[in-house]
This record gives C-alpha cells, structure tokens and sequence, in this order.
C-alpha cells in the first residue's frame, strides 16, 4: 500500500463540507498504486475514492480531472470526478496537497484475465482514443518516456545495474534513438492513458465479464495512440512462464482494429513499440526501486519484469509481426 500523507478523521471532515457527498461514515487507505495517496471513503450519499496528489499541481490537475468528465460524458467506462459545491472545478486541498473525489466503481481487478478480458479492453480503449480526440487539451501535456531515459543515462543509476544490464539498456536506448523515434512521431497522436495495467481496471465478474470502468489516468498525456495498446499487450498478454500468449494478442488486436482501424505505419512498427513499452517500464521501475520516495507505506514493483519481457520480444521479433500482419489482414 502506498499512503505518503496520513489524514485525519477532522481534517476528512472539513474536505468533504466542500462536497456534496453528505457525512463521512468512515476511511481506509487502498492497497494499490506508488504515485498518490488514495482513500476509499463511504458519506451517507455513497463510495467514493479520495485521491492526494505528491507530485502534480493544482495548475496540472484539471487535464487529468477534465479528461475523466469528458470520457464519462462520451460513455468511455471510467470513473466521474465530484465537482465542488462551489463550481470551482474538482480539486481542492487536504492535508497541504492537492485533492480530488471521484466516484468508487463497483467491481475488481482482475490479474488473471482471458481473451474475453482483452477483447474488452481493446475495444474500450480503442473507443477512449477516439473519444479523446474532442478533449479540448489533446494538444496538451506531452509524454515524459524521454525524461525518464535521460535519468538511467546518469552514471549513479549505471552503475548500480550488472554489466548484463547495462549492454542491454545501451543497446536498446541506442536503438530507440536512432531507429524508431522520427517514424513514431509521425504515428498517430492523441491522449493515451499511459499506464493501462489490469490493475487499473475493474471488472464485474458476469459471463461475459463486463468492464466496470478504467481507472487511475494520472499518467495520461499525449502520445502514439499504438504505445497504449503496447503498454496493455505487454501487461494483459503474457502468460505466467513469461510468454505472450497469441490468443490473448490477438483477441487485444482484432478488437481494437474493429473500433479504430491501425494504419500501416502503425502495423509495421507494432514490435518497435512493444520493445518501447517494454523498456520503459524496467527503467521506471529500476528508477523507482533504487531511489524510492518516503512515504508511510510504500509499493514498490519489479524491475526485472520488463527486462524479462523486453528480451523475450528482441528473441520473437519476426513472429510478433507476422501475427499483427496476418490478424489485421482478415479483420
């Protein structure tokens, strides 16, 4: 659990007078998540999520809030924000940090997911890409992957890595410069939800399982439309023994190319892209691990993951483009 600013019973108080959400009936940090602090919160009115935000602004926060209202008015399943009494907006301050209330979704994560389950989210997601093109700040807050690379360049972060580690972070930063980054660019752009893992949604378990709503946007920014669809094929699609299962991939693809059709660009660099997702996350997380925030609990995630996933995609390139080659032709 990652709770980074304890609040208090008096303190809730006085933050949800400015809510229409009626009495506090009780409070529990949640068991999930390394960036915010986050409450489930029962009113007499019903279940919220109270979220403290440790590192975005006041100033940064309506994109993320302002994007939740606009996918929930375009019935994208995700969560609704509760505005303040006062129409200011959604955000407020609790405990010194910025602070928000949005409404807590019925259902669960669901870790160990099928091709039904990634058939669900393809075409959510597919359906949220489209749907984010009318947000009035698509143009706005651009991704942050490169800040991230610059960091594990710094000879502090290298030299904590094994010489294993290091060949195979140079060579793919190397490739990731000079092979893929012009030809991304030219991918096609919008907001992305940026961190998409199974538990970032929840489901009701009918049959067919039905998708409660995505969760946690706080890394949303703009970005190739296909990274998200790699990010959700790298966490959703490998089986146990750290092989991507086909028949999930497929499921994924044919779903999200039935609501927005991928353009050849997008098809060709489909490997680059899983490699890109893949790396991203390890260096995240050896960032993340090695130099941890403070906080009262702390989740921390592993690193090795992705170097796995990473290596297992360097080893399958040719038939990962031959499966995204050949579902995409009969869709």
């Amino acid at each position: 659990m990652s709770v980074y600013t304890s609040v208090s019973q008096a303190q809730l108080d006085d933050f949800l007078l400015n809510y229409d959400v009626g009495k506090c009936l009780g409070y529990r940090g949640i068991e999930a998540g390394v960036e915010n602090t986050n409450y489930f919160v029962s009113t007499r009115k019903g279940e919220f999520v109270l979220t403290l935000y440790e590192e975005l602004t006041h100033q940064q926060l309506p994109f993320f809030l302002g994007l939740l209202d606009h996918l929930s008015a375009h019935q994208v399943a995700t969560v609704t924000p509760v505005p303040r009494r006062d129409n200011s907006g959604f955000i407020g301050t609790l405990a010194g940090k910025p602070a928000a209330l949005v409404e807590r979704l019925p259902g669960t994560n669901v870790m160990d997911v099928t091709d039904k389950h990634c058939a669900i989210i393809g075409s959510t997601i597919a359906r949220m890409h489209l749907a984010g093109q009318s947000y009035p700040g698509n143009s706005c807050r651009s991704g942050h992957r490169d800040e991230a690379f610059a960091q594990i360049n710094n000879e502090k972060v290298f030299s904590q890595l094994s010489t294993d580690q290091q060949t195979l972070l140079r060579s793919e930063l190397h490739y990731y410069a000079e092979n893929t980054i012009d030809d991304m660019s030219k991918l096609p752009q919008g907001i992305i939800h940026a961190d998409l893992f199974r538990d970032n949604c929840l489901f009701v378990q009918d049959e067919p399982p039905r998708l409660s709503g995505i969760i946690d946007f706080y890394y949303a920014n703009r970005d190739a439309l296909l990274y998200d669809l790699a990010i959700i094929a790298n966490d959703w699609c490998f089986d146990k023994q750290g092989q991507l299962d086909m028949v999930k991939h497929q499921a994924l693809l044919q779903a999200y190319h039935a609501s927005r059709p991928l353009t050849d660009l997008e098809i060709c660099h489909w490997s680059d892209m899983l490699r890109a997702s893949a790396l991203y996350f390890w260096v995240y997380r050896l960032l993340f691990n090695l130099f941890p925030r403070q906080g009262e609990t702390v989740a921390t995630k592993n690193a090795q993951e992705f170097q796995q996933k990473l290596e297992w995609h360097l080893q399958h390139l040719p038939e990962i483009q031959a499966v995204i080659d050949s579902l995409l032709e009969v869709v």
